[in-house]
């Protein structure tokens, strides 16, 4: 049986701290077994005024001027700006919700009070904690900022994971990638009955 309404898992984190690692292996744990679709959890994909890349968020790109004309015609469910790039989120997430799907989101911590007071019943915030000092390594490694920005991303994510409250959850992502995913299957399944456990143990 079904919820009568789905959860939406609204998956936060600072850049570098594995979002979009942890979204590919949830995506590829639940496309890898046969009883999926009784689990009915799908991930939503986010549009945005960037364009992709070869290893980025598997994302839906638009134009300026087509994301201002979406947005207009609320074929949004959810939009912001962030990084000075526009995001937005299809309304399909609503339907999905409506009929009892789970939904996995890459979310905004700054859009964080917005769609929670959008989805009150329906929103399970999930952060991703690393290590300062692990951040750092990664955002060097990835070559993308200066050393300075580094230390804004740096100091920003000390500032915004101090300021959750109690309600979110959270997910250490300083170890592997198979225990961050793991870590939010657990969660998955504690915050909603329609999704199935599938920890390593239990899918082996």
């Amino acid at each position: 049986m079904m919820n009568q309404h789905g959860r939406l898992f609204y998956l936060m984190g600072a850049s570098g701290s594995g979002k979009d690692s942890i979204l590919s292996g949830c995506r590829e744990r639940l496309s890898g077994k046969e009883d999926y679709d009784d689990m009915r959890c799908f991930i939503a994909h986010r549009y945005i005024t960037r364009r992709p890349e070869l290893r980025g968020e598997n994302h839906v790109w638009l134009s300026d001027e087509e994301f201002r004309k979406r947005a207009a015609s609320r074929a949004f469910a959810m939009h912001w700006q962030a990084n000075g790039f526009s995001y937005g989120v299809g309304v399909e997430v609503d339907h999905w919700l409506a009929r009892g799907i789970n939904v996995i989101l890459n979310g905004s911590r700054g859009y964080l009070p917005s769609a929670i007071k959008k989805y009150p019943h329906t929103l399970v915030p999930v952060h991703i904690h690393v290590e300062p000092e692990d951040l750092r390594k990664r955002l060097i490694k990835r070559g993308r900022e200066s050393g300075d920005e580094i230390e804004r991303r740096i100091e920003r994510a000390r500032k915004l994971s101090a300021g959750l409250n109690q309600g979110v959850k959270t997910i250490d992502n300083n170890g592997s990638l198979t225990d961050a995913v793991d870590a939010f299957f657990e969660i998955m399944s504690r915050e909603s009955p329609t999704v199935v456990d599938f920890s390593r143990e239990g899918s082996q």
